[in-house]
C-alpha cells in the first residue's frame, strides 16, 4: 500500500513538470490518465516508470520516502518552529516541512493546499 501511495507522491510532486515535457511530446493523455488513476486510489507505479522514461527523465522506480519528523533542540516543550505540511485526502506519502515565509505547495491531483499534520 505505501509504495503505492509512494507512487502517486512522485507524481504530485512532479507533476507540473510532467505536463510541461508531456505536452511537448505529445503525451499530454497519458498523464492525465496517471492523474485520474492516481485519484482512483490505483497504482500507478509501472505506468508512472513507464512515462517517465518515454520522457527521458529518471527511471528510478524507488517509492517516494516520507521525510521523518524533525526534531530542533532547544525548542521548549509545546512550542515547535517547523511545520509539517502532507497530502490534504491522504492519497499518498508526500510531506514537505514549511520554512518561514514559504508557500504551501498544492497537492497537484486533488488541486488542495496541502494540510498541516497535526501531531
Amino acid at each position: 500500500m505505501n509504495d503505492m501511495r509512494g507512487h502517486i507522491a512522485r507524481l504530485c510532486e512532479n507533476l507540473v513538470h510532467l505536463r510541461r515535457y508531456a505536452k511537448a511530446e505529445g503525451l499530454s493523455s497519458a498523464v492525465n490518465g496517471l492523474v485520474d488513476d492516481a485519484r482512483a486510489g490505483e497504482d500507478i507505479g509501472a505506468r508512472l516508470t513507464d512515462l517517465l522514461r518515454r520522457l527521458g527523465g529518471p527511471e528510478d522506480s524507488q517509492p517516494f520516502r516520507k521525510v521523518p519528523g524533525v526534531i530542533l533542540p532547544g525548542l521548549p516543550a509545546g512550542h515547535t518552529a517547523a511545520e509539517v505540511y502532507i497530502c490534504p485526502s491522504g492519497l499518498c506519502l508526500r510531506s514537505w516541512l514549511r520554512r518561514p515565509g514559504e508557500p504551501i505547495p498544492m497537492c497537484e491531483i486533488e488541486r488542495f493546499r496541502l494540510r498541516r499534520e497535526q501531531g
